[in-house]
């Protein structure tokens, strides 16, 4: 459902998807993405028919409608404050599985849509797991649903002119490199990416 749903959301807006290639077809990939809407899950979502696993706040697992959901979208609960060690071995456990994680490294949406400065955590996952890294560079999702009287729909934010959202995948990041040349490599990767949009 959710993969529908951003399907028409981003469809109707005619959003941009390039590098899909870079996403492997199987063993574990850690895809580590800016963040700039709420969205941003159902946009990256669009990029691979594999299931991808998220971090989400606890308090959408509170109530059980949006827990079913949540669950359903192969999330998992975080603690705003930050992952514990329980949501870490969790990681850890879908990363040697061989599924496929993406951590939003700014660790809250961006404000002003600029890109923030990374969490390094990210990078020693990949570097315990030897899992590459694949950086994620969007753009858009956060004015989507925006216009100059507020909310409204895509198809109307297309209508009226704005860009569409665009989502680059980035070529892979080799987990053989040392954990900052892993997190320094992933921010300059998505840093290019939205320069280039």
């Amino acid at each position: 459902v959710g993969v529908f749903l951003g399907t028409v959301i981003f469809g109707s807006a005619g959003a941009v998807i390039r590098g899909q290639e870079n996403i492997p077809s199987q063993g574990s990939a850690l895809i580590v993405s800016n963040h700039q809407s709420f969205l941003d899950p159902m946009f990256v979502a669009q990029t691979t028919k594999r299931q991808i696993h998220y971090m989400a706040k606890e308090e959408l697992f509170r109530a059980s409608t949006s827990r079913h959901m949540m669950l359903g979208l192969g999330a998992f609960p975080v603690n705003r404050t930050g992952p514990t060690k329980k949501t870490l071995a969790h990681v850890l456990k879908l990363l040697r599985e061989g599924r496929v994680v993406c951590l939003f490294a700014e660790g809250t949406r961006s404000k002003d849509g600029s890109l923030q400065e990374f969490q390094g955590g990210f990078a020693r996952l990949a570097k315990k797991t030897q899992t590459p890294v694949i950086p994620v560079g969007l753009s858009g999702s956060r004015e989507l649903f925006e216009d100059i009287q507020g909310p409204a729909l895509p198809i109307w934010r297309k209508l009226i002119g704005k860009a569409p959202p665009r989502l680059t995948v980035g070529k892979p990041i080799s987990p053989e490199l040392s954990v900052a040349e892993i997190s320094a490599q992933t921010h300059q990767a998505v840093r290019e990416i939205l320069e280039e949009a």
